[in-house]
């Protein structure tokens, strides 16, 4: 039994959100090793070549159940109503996990614990309580009419106060294959279907599930910023770190974020950064960064900061800084550091999709040539066992900063990969400290 798998599914109305998604996932070190599968609900053959090229397993799910108007209900419906029935498409996994089209993977942590959540208790979610949830500051509205749907769909249940608990938003959750959710969630949402469905109906169906059948104690409640549903509070940028955080201290990053109801509509928003200033800002996966030296020639605010006798730097969407140490009684070990980290990338599904950042500071004239030996020996390797590359990371080499320099080219800059001998420039330590670590999986 394979450990974990992610499914998604989209129409073509939600593709271009669902790509964010996929891409989220696949972009980091983790995710080029788990399998995700995708729920076809009405996308075009050119969007499920593209799928067919990112994702392990496409299928359509069948409709699950009968209800009145089946025969005019959106495709979409398949998909959330198929939901209980995960295990039956994708046999095999221990955890499955669930990412609606609208939510994408800006940290991988929060991965890690919805899947170290259902193997504790059988389903992990995030209950819709936060300190940066408007709707815990006075508003009914939203309560009436969460009691309105429980009567609608449950009238036959004692659903009265099940308003007042915390809904658990399914749009992300993890869940054991053996957990008994599966069969009453089944169950629950068999009987919301008397009535015709909505897209909250199976939502509303997995929170009778958990409260009236006693499920609550096998279920793990993750914080937000597990599922950060962006029309209740939006989250705040830190502009240090490139990543969006909660809006309070200490400005946790968000690990999942979830453009829930009227975010995802709009191009940009306008937050505020971790530094009390307004930005704007899209809420979407972004799939690539310009890069330092515009293709118009034009210089980026932040080359304007570098001194002209740096060579140019490309960033992308994957940006790695290395700080090697080049005394030549290094050499070799950081030649395999290198290779190592060149054969994952070029084995990756988007190489190009990364920049490395390697400092030249001093270099004993090494660098270039350390660098060569290292790209050229992992090429040779991956075209003589048979592998065709589909691309190549961009590779800077970075001279003559101060600190201060070194400081802005960090705030762009997603990872450290961490080297066995190093050489880190004077006075930025504390900023490399809060950079996450690259670490490749182990063999």
């Amino acid at each position: 039994m394979s450990s974990a798998i992610i499914i998604t599914g989209a129409d073509s109305h939600f593709f271009d959100l669902v790509k964010g998604t996929i891409l989220s996932i696949r972009y980091k070190p983790q995710g080029q090793l788990i399998d995700i599968g995708f729920f076809n609900l009405g996308c075009s053959l050119e969007e499920i070549n593209w799928v067919l090229e990112n994702v392990n397993y496409v299928v359509e799910p069948d409709w699950e159940y009968t209800f009145p108007g089946i025969e005019n209900a959106p495709l979409y419906l398949r998909g959330l109503l198929a939901r209980p029935h995960l295990p039956k498409y994708f046999p095999g996994y221990e955890v499955y996990i669930w990412l609606d089209a609208d939510a994408w993977v800006q940290e991988w942590f929060g991965i890690d614990l919805l899947i170290q959540g259902s193997k504790k208790r059988g389903l992990a979610i995030v209950p819709e309580i936060d300190r940066g949830n408007r709707l815990l500051y006075g508003s009914k509205e939203h309560l009436i009419e969460l009691s309105k749907a429980y009567r609608h769909y449950f009238p036959n249940l004692n659903v009265d106060d099940l308003h007042t608990y915390p809904l658990l938003n399914a749009g992300v959750f993890a869940l054991l294959y053996s957990a008994p959710h599966w069969n009453f969630w089944d169950l629950r949402l068999a009987q919301a279907l008397a009535k015709r469905p909505s897209v909250l109906t199976d939502q509303l169906a997995l929170n009778v599930a958990v409260y009236l059948d006693g499920l609550l104690e096998e279920t793990e409640l993750l914080p937000a910023y597990c599922n950060w549903t962006c029309h209740y509070g939006l989250p705040r940028w830190d502009p240090k770190r490139s990543l969006f955080v909660e809006p309070y201290l200490p400005y946790t990053p968000i690990s999942i974020l979830h453009l829930t109801s009227s975010s995802k509509k709009q191009a940009s928003h306008t937050l505020l950064t971790t530094e009390d200033e307004r930005i704007d800002l899209s809420l979407r996966f972004q799939q690539s960064k310009a890069c330092l030296r515009c293709n118009s020639g034009q210089t980026s605010p932040l080359e304007e900061h570098l001194d002209t006798a740096t060579s140019e730097i490309y960033l992308s969407q994957l940006n790695l800084v290395l700080f090697p140490n080049w005394d030549p009684s290094f050499q070799e070990a950081t030649i395999s550091s290198l290779e190592l980290l060149l054969e994952f990338i070029l084995l990756s599904p988007s190489p190009q999709d990364y920049a490395l950042i390697v400092s030249a500071e001093p270099d004993y004239g090494m660098a270039d040539s350390v660098l060569a030996t290292a790209a050229t020996n992992v090429a040779l390797k991956l075209i003589e066992s048979g592998y065709e590359l589909k691309g190549e990371p961009s590779i800077s080499l970075v001279k003559t900063l101060n600190s201060e320099q070194w400081k802005r080219l960090l705030a762009q800059v997603n990872y450290h990969y961490p080297l066995a001998h190093e050489q880190i420039p004077a006075g930025i330590q504390p900023v490399l400290d809060g950079l996450p670590r690259f670490e490749l999986p182990s063999r």
